[in-house]
């Protein structure tokens, strides 16, 4: 899981308008030095979801959830990213197999 930081501009920033139109992460993008992006598999006004290859595990396919926000404060940007910590930390633990199994959570510049 990955929180989109305010850095990426015209994805996500504190006090900016919604990016008009989303733009996917392209196919090749590495991401936390692990992931490189295949392909974009879903997109919605709240985030996306990326087939790739985790690098550490061989190549292994794995999906990336990167969550978009565009944030009023820097108090609700604090917020978001303590939300999708703890969201992260729970699914983490969580091994069903009705729910995705959560390897790591990281933000932009980590």
């Amino acid at each position: 899981m990955r929180l989109l930081g305010p850095e990426s501009a015209g994805r996500g920033a504190v006090g900016a308008a919604a990016p008009a139109r989303f733009v996917p992460l392209p196919p090749g993008t590495t991401l936390a030095g692990r992931y490189r992006i295949v392909s974009a598999l879903a997109a919605g006004s709240m985030g996306a979801v990326y087939r790739a290859d985790d690098q550490r595990a061989g190549g292994r396919v794995c999906a990336v959830k990167e969550l978009l926000q565009v944030w009023e404060s820097e108090n609700e940007r604090l917020e978001a990213d303590t939300w999708f910590r703890r969201e992260g930390e729970t699914l983490i633990q969580l091994h069903h197999p009705a729910i995705p199994r959560v390897h790591q959570t990281f933000s932009d510049g980590q």
